[in-house]
C-alpha cells in the first residue's frame, strides 16, 4: 500500500503504509478522510480480508489497532456508503457482497446479516451519492440493491438488470443521473438511474471503446467520464449528455502498457491512474484535465504520463477528499447565515472562518454576490500564509478596502500552493448582510 501527495496535482509519494494481506486490489477512502480500507484477495480459497488504517494529520497511514477484519473468498472492490455508515465489498467467488457497520474510529465490524448474494462473480461495487441504491457488476449484468435499515442490502424489482457479456466496473456519476458499465466485450453499457434507483437503459444503451476496458471515472461535475482501455494501453474520453457518452477529440490519450484503474481529483481538475502492466513492477498515471473542456493532457514532460511505482503491479487507486473542514457557528447581529460560518458583530461585523489544516498552505476568498440566479465576483481576499493545524481566521468584510454592501452573498475559501497556484476550494458558504 502506498500514499502520495496530490496537492500539485503531480504526484508526490508520501510512504509506505506498510504489510497489508496479500494480493491487495482495491481501496477506499471515507468521506470525512479519516480511514482508509485496502481489500486483500489474500488468494485464499475461504476468505480473503481488509487492512484498516487511520489517515494521519500529514495524510500519511497508520493501522488501526484491529488491522483486519475478515471479508468472503478473494474480495476484489470496495465502496464506501456516502453517509459515512457503511462498507460494501464484493468476493469474487462467493458470489456475495459483505456489508459492514463503519463503528467508533472507523474501525468495520461485519452486519447482520454479513453478506447478500449477487450475479456470478462480482467484479465491482458502486454507491448512489444518495446513499440509498447499491450496483455490482457482475455475471452479465448489474444487481441493484435498496440500502435498508443500518445501512443493509436488498434487492430491488429486478435483481438484475442486462450490461453486455462480461461486466468490469461500474461507476455513478456524482449528480446521481447516471451509472456507466464497463464491458469486456468493448463496449460501456449507459443506464438512467430512475425513481427508487431503479436503472434503466439509455436510449443508446452501450458505446464503444477499445480492447478490454476495465477502470472508468466520472467528473466530479458529471460531464466527463474516462475508460481505461486495458488491452490498448490508452484512455478514452467522452462527454457525457442526457442520451448516453460521446467520444471526445482527441478520442483517446496513451496510458504506458495496461490501465487498470482510474480516479478523479475531487476539484475535478487531475486524473490519476494505475497500470500493472509497465515494466518492471507497474506505474502510476497523472492527467491534467485542464486541456479544453474535461479533455486530459500528461503532467510532466512526454506523452505518456507515468512514473515507476514503488509497489509491484498496482490495481485499486482512490483519493481522499479535500482537507478542509467547517465547525458549526452561530448567528449574531446584522448578519443572518447557514451553519458553516461564525459572525462576530458590532457596527463592525466580520467574518470567522474555523477550518483545519492539513499542511501549510497560502488561503483566500473568492467573494461573490447573488444578484438573483446570477453570481457576480465582487473580488478576492488574501489570506496569507497559515501553518498546520487548527485555524481561526477572522475577515472584516472588506474588499478592496470597501465593506460589502448590504445583500446575499457566496463566500468561497481556496487553497494555494507557494507558487500561488489553486490548489483546492471548499464548498461556498452563503451569508445575508442587512
Amino acid at each position: 500500500m502506498q500514499e502520495y501527495d496530490a496537492a500539485s496535482g503531480a504526484l508526490a509519494p508520501l510512504r509506505s503504509a506498510g504489510v497489508t494481506g496479500v494480493n491487495p486490489l482495491a481501496v477506499a477512502v471515507t468521506p470525512d478522510g479519516t480511514s482508509v480500507y485496502v481489500v486483500n484477495s489474500d488468494f485464499a480459497p475461504a476468505r480473503g480480508s481488509i487492512s484498516q488504517y487511520d489517515v494521519q494529520a500529514d495524510g500519511s497511514l497508520r493501522p488501526k489497532t484491529q488491522r483486519t477484519i475478515f471479508a468472503g473468498a478473494e474480495p476484489d472492490s470496495i465502496a464506501v456508503n456516502p453517509d459515512g455508515r457503511a462498507v460494501y465489498v464484493t468476493n469474487f467467488t462467493d458470489d456475495t457482497v459483505s456489508q459492514y457497520d463503519i463503528g467508533p474510529g472507523g474501525v468495520l465490524t461485519a452486519t447482520i446479516p454479513p453478506t447478500v448474494a449477487t450475479g456470478g462473480h462480482p467484479e465491482s461495487v458502486a454507491v448512489t451519492p444518495d446513499g440509498k441504491s447499491v450496483y455490482v457488476a457482475a455475471g452479465g449484468g448489474v444487481s441493484q440493491y435498496s440500502v435498508g435499515t443500518g445501512d443493509t442490502l436488498t434487492p430491488k424489482k429486478p435483481p438484475t438488470v442486462a450490461a453486455g457479456s462480461g461486466p468490469e466496473e461500474v461507476a455513478v456519476s456524482p449528480d446521481g443521473k447516471s451509472a456507466y458499465v464497463t464491458d469486456f466485450g468493448n463496449t460501456v453499457a449507459q443506464f438512467d438511474i430512475g425513481a427508487g434507483g431503479a436503472l434503466r437503459a439509455k436510449s443508446r444503451p452501450t458505446v464503444a471503446t477499445g480492447n478490454f476496458p476495465v477502470g472508468i471515472a466520472v467528473s466530479p461535475d458529471s460531464r466527463n467520464v474516462y475508460v481505461a482501455d486495458h488491452g490498448d494501453g490508452q484512455i478514452a474520453q467522452y462527454a457525457a449528455t442526457a442520451q448516453g457518452l460521446v467520444l471526445k477529440t482527441p478520442e483517446t490519450i496513451a496510458a504506458a502498457t495496461g490501465p487498470l484503474d482510474l480516479a478523479a481529483s475531487p476539484d475535478g481538475k487531475h486524473l490519476y491512474g494505475t497500470d500493472n502492466l509497465t515494466p518492471p513492477s507497474g506505474s502510476l498515471l497523472e492527467y491534467d484535465g485542464g486541456n479544453g473542456p474535461g479533455t486530459l493532457v500528461p503532467i510532466g514532460t512526454g506523452s505518456v504520463p507515468f512514473f515507476s511505482s514503488p509497489g509491484s503491479q498496482p490495481s485499486g487507486i482512490a483519493i481522499g477528499p479535500l482537507q478542509i473542514r467547517f465547525s458549526c457557528g452561530t448567528v449574531l447581529r446584522f448578519c443572518t447565515i447557514g451553519t458553516t460560518l461564525a459572525i462576530s458583530g458590532g457596527s463592525t461585523t466580520a467574518v470567522t472562518f474555523r477550518t483545519t489544516a492539513v499542511r501549510a498552505a497560502q488561503l483566500g476568498i473568492l467573494v461573490q454576490r447573488l444578484i438573483g440566479r446570477r453570481r457576480v465576483t465582487i473580488g478576492r481576499v488574501p489570506l496569507g500564509p497559515q501553518p498546520t493545524g487548527r485555524l481561526k481566521l477572522r475577515w472584516n468584510l472588506r474588499v478592496n478596502g470597501h465593506r460589502l454592501a448590504n445583500g446575499h452573498y457566496l463566500l468561497t475559501l481556496r487553497i494555494f500552493d507557494h507558487e500561488r497556484h489553486l490548489i483546492a476550494l471548499a464548498h461556498p458558504v452563503s451569508i445575508t448582510i442587512r
